[in-house]
C-alpha cells in the first residue's frame, strides 16, 4: 500500500518517472475494447476508459496480486492468499465493484 501511495505521491520517484513506469509498451492482448499492455514491470489495463495498473503471480499453494486503480478514485487493492487462485478471484470481485462504482464495470 505504502508503495503505491510513495508512487502517486512522486515521493518514491518523479513524476516523470511514474510516468514512464506505468505508460504502456507492448500490447499483451486485447479483448473487444479493453486491452492490457506490458509497462515497466506493471500490467497496465484499459476497462471501458479506466486505467488499471497491477502485478500478480501465484504458484502451488499461494497467490497473490496488487492492483491500482488510478482513475476510479485511486484505490489500490492488495490480496495474498494461500491458494493457488484465491488472489485473483477475491481481486477481480473487488474490482468490479471499484469500476462499477466509477461507471466503467467488465
Amino acid at each position: 500500500m505504502r508503495f503505491t501511495l510513495a508512487l502517486r505521491g512522486n515521493k518514491l520517484l518523479t513524476a516523470m518517472s511514474v510516468e514512464l513506469l506505468t505508460s504502456s509498451k507492448i500490447l499483451a492482448r486485447k479483448y473487444d475494447a479493453n486491452q492490457t499492455y506490458w509497462g515497466y514491470g506493471f500490467e497496465l489495463e484499459n476497462i471501458n476508459g479506466m486505467r488499471v495498473i497491477g502485478h500478480g503471480g501465484g504458484d502451488f499453494g499461494v497467490s497473490s496480486a496488487v492492483r491500482w486503480y488510478p482513475d476510479s478514485g485511486n484505490y489500490t487493492v492488495i490480496v495474498l492468499s494461500n491458494y493457488d487462485r484465491g488472489g485473483f478471484i477475491t481481486i477481480y470481485k473487488l474490482e468490479e465493484m471499484i469500476l462499477q462504482q466509477a461507471g466503467a464495470s467488465h
